[in-house]
């Protein structure tokens, strides 16, 4: 579910709409860290920095056993 409200809880999000209030809407990949900031490509977002537009939602990122399980475990010969 989108919610325009900054995210408080640790983890991944989308972000969509201005970072900045001068920039163009986009979308992004946020983060949440366990000490509370929100942090896009580098910069820390802050309520009084944002756009008019800005839209939040949790992105789900796998667990890194369930990506092991999609990579092979024996590499195929390649030849030349």
């Amino acid at each position: 579910m989108w919610t325009t409200n900054l995210p408080t809880e640790p983890g991944w999000y989308w972000f969509y709409g201005n970072q900045f209030k001068s920039t163009p809407l986009e979308l992004k990949v946020a983060r949440v860290w366990k000490s509370g900031p929100v942090v896009c490509e580098g910069a820390f977002m802050y309520e009084q920095e944002l756009g008019p537009v800005r839209w939040f939602k949790p992105l789900e990122v796998p667990e890194a056993s369930e990506l092991a399980e999609l990579v092979p475990l024996e590499v195929p010969e390649v030849s030349e």
